[in-house]
């Protein structure tokens, strides 16, 4: 009788710590796939075309006042079009 019960124990914690392991898997690949989603989401931070369109205006201004302070376009390149392919401007 008693090697029947801790033969029944025995299986039903491996069969919770088993289930606890396929859980901590299952959360564990769902971050990563965060972290792979957002690494990709990263790197296509560019403007779409209507972004750009809406801060033209904008990404002009910035240029002729960069050029009247002497800034240098040709160490890091026209600022708009380093702009566009930034989603924050």
């Amino acid at each position: 009788m008693w090697d029947k019960d801790y033969r029944n124990y025995s299986e039903e914690e491996r069969r919770l710590h088993d289930k606890i392991n396929r859980i901590n898997r299952d959360n564990q690949d769902y971050l990563k796939r965060q972290m792979e989603e957002k690494q990709i989401k990263i790197g296509k931070a560019k403007m779409n075309k209507q972004e750009f369109l809406l801060n033209k205006p904008l990404l002009k201004e910035i240029n002729s006042k960069l050029r009247a302070t002497h800034y240098s376009p040709s160490k890091a390149g026209d600022l708009a079009s380093q702009l566009s392919g930034q989603a924050g401007f």
